[in-house]
Order: structure tokens, then C-alpha cells, then sequence
């Protein structure tokens, strides 16, 4: 029983000759195809490797874009608050009265005159950082660099005004009044 199985079956007689030949050139063509059709989809594979490596490096180009652009626009705002912080601040002059305030976790201090602390205390004054230096400006300017940055303005009376009624409207116990005379 040695022998490949196409001498095999032409020594049984099931087969001829011719028919073998054949077959075995078919089989060659048909291995040929197969090995164009790998090429083919190697070519293919290949090309849609190269497509989604650009269709990646797209993505990050412009998540690197936008970055850039976020970054400029923030330069850009800081550069805006500190010409208005040059054109509006209220000179300090000789102020005596220290007036403390709280930045980012820390008690600063500020010296004011009289006037400036009353007019802090009002709301009219705001307090603002800017280049490594507290300075007071008007209501209306702070309300201007808010806009552009809520963290530059550090006091501000009528932002506390403002949280301080949203605190009493969220009190529950607000319709209970405190008689006067209660005595602890």
C-alpha cells in the first residue's frame, strides 16, 4: 500500500491517466489562486493598517489642535484681565487698616484706608489677584474680570450678599423666629 492515492486508484482502474493529469493541474491552479487571493488580502490588510494609522494620527493632531487653541484663548483672557487690572486699579496710597481675607485656603492680608475697607465691606471694592499681587478695583470692573475668570476675583461683597440670601431662602427652620429674651 505505498503510493499516493492518484497511483492507487490508476493501478485499481478508477481512474484514468488522462483524469489524474487533470486533476492534479487544477489542484496547482487552484493553490495558485489561493496564494494571489492571500497576496491580494495582505495588500489589503496592509492598506487599511496604513488608513487607520492616519485616521489616529488625525485624531490626535487635532486633539493636539484644540489643546493649543484652549491654551491661547486662556492666554489670551489673562492677558485681558490684566490691561483692565492696570487701567482700573484703585491706588492703595498710605493705607494703616489691614483688611484680612481668605486665598485658596490661606488668610491674606491687604492694606485699605477707611474708605476703601467700607467700600469693600459695601460691595463698591473687590479684590482681585493678579501677577502674584492683590489689588482692588471697582464693583464693575470685578464684575468684567469675573466674566472672563470667576477664580481672579478673590472678595467681592455683593458675591457673599448674593450667597448669603441663597443660604437664608434654603434655610427650613427661617419661619421659626428666635424670640429676643432667650437666654442660653
Amino acid at each position: 500500500m505505498s503510493g499516493s492515492l492518484r497511483d492507487q486508484l490508476l493501478k485499481a482502474g478508477l481512474v484514468s491517466e488522462k483524469k489524474a493529469k487533470q486533476a492534479v493541474r487544477e489542484q496547482r491552479k487552484d493553490d495558485r489562486r489561493a496564494q494571489g487571493q492571500n497576496q491580494v488580502t495582505e495588500a489589503e490588510q496592509i492598506r487599511q493598517k496604513l488608513q487607520q494609522q492616519q485616521a489616529e494620527k488625525q485624531e490626535q493632531d487635532r486633539l493636539r489642535n484644540l489643546e493649543l487653541q484652549r491654551q491661547r484663548e486662556k492666554q489670551a483672557v489673562q492677558v485681558e484681565i490684566r490691561q483692565l487690572v492696570l487701567q482700573h486699579r484703585v491706588q492703595k496710597g498710605h493705607a494703616d487698616m489691614a483688611y484680612n481675607f481668605q486665598h485658596k485656603g490661606k488668610v491674606k492680608r491687604i492694606y485699605v484706608s477707611d474708605a476703601q475697607r467700607a467700600a469693600l465691606v459695601f460691595g463698591d471694592l473687590v479684590i482681585v489677584y493678579s501677577e502674584r499681587d492683590y489689588e482692588l478695583l471697582p464693583a464693575s470692573t470685578g464684575e468684567k474680570i469675573s466674566a472672563r475668570d470667576p477664580d481672579a476675583v478673590i472678595v467681592s461683597a455683593r458675591e457673599s450678599v448674593a450667597k448669603d440670601q441663597e443660604a437664608v431662602a434654603e434655610d427650613p427652620y427661617a419661619a421659626y423666629v428666635v424670640p429676643d429674651d432667650l437666654v442660653w
